[in-house]
């Protein structure tokens, strides 16, 4: 028994294989045989028995007479004890016409957990994939031949979808391959073969609109009979694996800087046109990246202001923020839980706060409900803890030399953000409170005026203006600790331990930041805004992100580096005996396997063993194959 995220574990390591985050059904691209198997699952130019019609049905030209295969695997064996898959082939030679064939392929995903909207478990269901395929091949010279397969494929993640999804938990869908065949040497003992896998329409389940593209696959190679005395023979394979399927991250094509309009979005190329561009996407196609990558994205690795402020997604521009080494700040985040408690009056808070008559909660200074917090103007929560618990301050702490992204985009002034947590009252009343704008002039006036067009002091209806007596861009509040009301810690109002900025006086000095405003974080000095064209415009994103002429280090190299590589070595003894070993390289997907092998040969009854080594603990390592082949 597993559990329902067993299935996203197995996509996860394929994606990881053959770069199929970008693919669905990636169940077709696993490559059967044991023979295969031990030599590295080269086999695209071999192709010499019923499992051509996987690897290359041109391959069936050139054999005769019939023949059954059947492979048994326990598939990811580090990952799941319940996954195994199964490979039934067959062909058939027809006079005048060529070679025909076939095969099955099953793969059984186990038992899963089920669950409903709400994560309750509900009853187990069993998953599983499988595909039926029709081949052909046929010599178009002494030398040469071609070949096709047809397939359908039939995909079951579960029994039902979960409440408030459509559409259907399955899938069956239909592709087709083409494979070619050309044999050269004296003897016609080498061979180059080539194949494109599961050319096909995209792939949905429960929505069409967020379809995947068919595992398109092209798979090259050569195969070479370096020695033969007639009684031992040695042959080499290698094989080339490329999926032909273009996609693109969300990318800057037009050079503005912004990204815009769904050719600039993550998007993929329709199946006939990525077999072409498949070769281009990853490095002459597009621009910059718009990036999301650690800490964007990782809910518990972000400061809270910064995830509240710049979001934990892609932002649509192009880098707008540069990199500010060695900088201190207060780090409040552990504060906002004890706000969060005040406001709600959880805990030892609950005492501070009573119902008036008209049903309104409200906070008092004391838990007698003698002294109404807020009654000479707007104050927030932090407020009320400076001055009544401030020992509940030691939740924050200073962080040394850190580095932050400081916005220089042109128009970041004129957008609003907000602290992580915290409220604001007046008489008591928790209010609705208004956005700020990060910048402020010489004067320490904001950009944004907030005025209240209500009326009413308690029920603050707010509407952000362009403030008239808005001067020169001077100060930058930074939203790592917090903004504006919110922000009223700082790392040189280090007068008492808990470095409030309150204008205290030492030895007739006044704190710094002058007039004790916390919030003047930067200064920018009125050089603080720039285009996307200028020298001085950030390469960063909000996180950290490299951005601004990230599209400039792409190379052709990209897309060979995505290629899987296997590389085969065989020594036949007579044609009964066969000892195989190779190797498996994935540089994207992180996997490089030696593979070993061996196989038996009587009266055209055959048995093949294969096993994958790896790295200890990886989901292939120490996978066995087993195989039968029953020539009639």
């Amino acid at each position: 028994m597993k559990n329902i995220s067993k299935i996203l574990l197995i996509f996860l390591f394929l994606s990881r294989g053959f770069s199929v985050g970008e693919a669905g059904a990636v169940f077709l691209l696993i490559n059967p045989g044991s023979a295969a198997a031990g030599a590295g699952e080269a086999q695209v130019a071999k192709a010499d028995d019923a499992y051509a019609s996987y690897y290359n049905p041109a391959g069936l030209g050139f054999l005769r007479g019939k023949e059954v295969v059947l492979q048994h695997v326990n598939w990811l064996p580090n990952l799941a004890d319940d996954i195994f898959y199964d490979f039934l082939g067959y062909r058939q030679f027809v006079e005048g016409l060529g070679t025909f064939g076939g095969h099955i392929i099953y793969l059984n995903l186990g038992e899963q957990q089920g669950t409903d909207a709400q994560g309750n478990y509900t009853e187990l269901f069993k998953s599983y994939m499988m595909a039926f395929n029709i081949s052909y091949g046929t010599q178009i010279s002494q030398k040469q031949s071609v070949g096709m397969n047809f397939k359908v494929f039939h995909q079951k993640l579960a029994d039902d979808t979960t409440e408030g999804e459509t559409g259907d938990p399955f899938s069956t869908d239909f592709a087709f391959d083409i494979g070619y065949l050309q044999k050269f040497g004296k003897n016609s003992q080498h061979s180059f073969g080539f194949s494109i896998q599961n050319i096909g329409p995209p792939i949905d389940f429960i929505d069409s609109q967020q379809a995947d593209p068919a595992p398109t696959n092209m798979k090259l190679g050569l195969y070479s009979e370096l020695y033969n005395d007639g009684t031992n023979k040695v042959n080499l394979l290698f094989d080339a694996n490329k999926l032909l399927v273009a996609s693109y991250p969300s990318m800057d094509w037009n050079g503005d800087g912004i990204i815009s309009g769904s050719d600039e979005q993550e998007h993929k190329d329709p199946w006939y046109k990525g077999v072409f561009t498949a070769w281009l996407d990853d490095w002459y196609y597009g621009g910059d990246y718009d990036l999301c990558d650690d800490p964007c994205g990782q809910l518990d690795q972000i400061d809270k202001d910064i995830k509240v402020s710049y979001g934990t997604t892609a932002d649509s521009r192009i880098g707008g923020y540069y990199e500010l080494a060695g900088y201190d700040y207060i780090d409040n985040d552990d504060l906002y839980s004890v706000l969060y408690n005040l406001d709600e009056g959880i805990g030892e808070f609950n005492a501070y706060w009573l119902s008036d008559e008209n049903g309104d909660d409200l906070l008092f200074n004391d838990i007698e409900q003698e002294s109404l917090f807020a009654t000479d103007g707007y104050s927030t929560s932090i407020d009320w803890i400076v001055n009544n618990k401030p020992g509940e301050l030691s939740a924050i702490r200073k962080l040394e030399d850190q580095i932050v992204y400081v916005p220089n985009y042109a128009g970041f002034c004129q957008e609003t953000y907000s602290a992580y947590g915290g409220s604001v009252y007046q008489d008591g009343l928790n209010v609705d409170w208004h956005g700020n704008s990060m910048c402020y002039d010489g004067e320490g006036d904001s950009y944004y005026t907030a005025q209240n067009i209500s009326g009413d002091f308690n029920n603050p209806d707010w509407l952000l203006v362009e403030n008239d007596d808005w001067g020169t861009l001077t100060y930058i509040d930074l939203p790592y600790d917090g903004m504006a009301e919110f922000d009223v810690f700082d790392p040189a109002c280090d007068y008492d331990q808990y470095y409030i900025c309150d204008n205290q006086e030492l030895n007739g000095n006044i704190e710094s930041p002058a007039n004790g405003q916390a919030h003047f974080d930067v200064v920018v000095e009125g050089q603080g805004e720039y285009s996307f064209k200028d020298s001085e415009y950030g390469q960063y994103n909000a996180h950290g992100n490299y951005e601004k002429g990230s599209g400039d280090n792409r190379e052709f190299k990209d897309e060979l580096e995505e290629m899987i590589y296997n590389f085969g070595m065989e020594w036949e003894y007579t044609e009964s005996f066969v000892m195989r070993f190779g190797f498996i390289y994935d540089q994207e997907g992180d996997i490089k396997s030696p593979t070993f092998g061996a196989g038996i040969n009587f009266n055209n009854y055959g048995f093949d063993f294969g096993y994958t080594a790896g790295d200890k603990g990886h989901p292939r390592e120490n996978t066995m194959f087993f195989s039968l082949s029953l020539g009639l």
